[in-house]
């Protein structure tokens, strides 16, 4: 239904498809059809060396304000490499934020569409294959809120979710349910501790079947410490580290 809503509104489909940009171990391949929103943005893959033919983690992942796809994978592509998962990075319509519905009705916005097309394409390339235990959305800042509402809506069966320095709302969640783990830093002006353990706890309490971790960074609000990557990927494909709730790192 939502590749018919899709073409209905032309959120990717109304003029031929942009070529995606992805790598392999940073060499650039062309010319891979993933589909672009109204602005013209695409979106970045990346594959680590040798994926065709092998089950592997995927990661969705939305990128914060101002910034595009390519930059979210430059951050976490060296864990892709060392640890074999691909990223699908996907751009949005408008560089600053992501379009997400009010509420929890079946609700689709341009950018949810895009971010499907694109993710939908990747499967569809020779010799992509995923590992279904480890299939994640992961969101940066305000994308959290499109990127955990989208992975409980999506008919992609996303197993979990994570926040990066930011948030979700209950209201706007369907009814796929999973681990998420929340995210902060101590200097962060925007989502600090304080803030995030309200959100947390209102969370939990109007959506109780969500599993949530919660990771707090001695950080600000921007991803500087490559240790928060890897504590984040860490939960995601080590899934016996979801049982600590709470974890400060430096």
């Amino acid at each position: 239904e939502y590749l018919k809503e899709q073409t209905k509104r032309g959120a990717t489909v109304s003029r031929p498809a942009k070529p995606c940009r992805s790598e392999e171990n940073g060499s650039q391949r062309c010319g891979i059809p993933v589909g672009f929103n109204d602005n013209g943005r695409t979106g970045t893959v990346f594959f680590p060396q040798g994926y065709r033919n092998r089950a592997l983690p995927y990661m969705l992942l939305w990128h914060g304000s101002g910034w595009d796809g390519s930059d979210m994978i430059n951050i976490f592509k060296q864990y892709a490499i060392e640890q074999n998962y691909v990223i699908v990075a996907p751009d949005s319509h408008n560089a600053m934020f992501w379009s997400s519905p009010d509420t929890a009705k079946d609700q689709w916005t341009a950018d949810w569409f895009h971010a499907q097309g694109c993710w939908d394409a990747v499967l569809r390339m020779p010799g992509v294959k995923v590992d279904p235990s480890f299939i994640s959305s992961f969101g940066n800042s305000r994308a959290s809120y499109a990127a955990t509402a989208f992975a409980s809506r999506s008919p992609t069966n996303f197993n979990s979710a994570v926040i990066i320095h930011a948030s979700a709302l209950p209201q706007q969640m369907g009814t796929r349910v999973f681990p998420i783990l929340w995210t902060t830093g101590t200097k962060d002006p925007l989502y600090g501790p304080g803030p995030t353990s309200i959100d947390v706890k209102n969370f939990r309490l109007k959506r109780p079947g969500y599993k949530i971790s919660w990771q707090i960074w001695i950080d600000n609000h921007t991803i500087n410490n490559y240790t928060q990557v890897f504590g984040m990927i860490t939960w995601w494909l080590r899934p016996q580290t979801r049982n600590i709730p709470i974890n400060t790192y430096g």
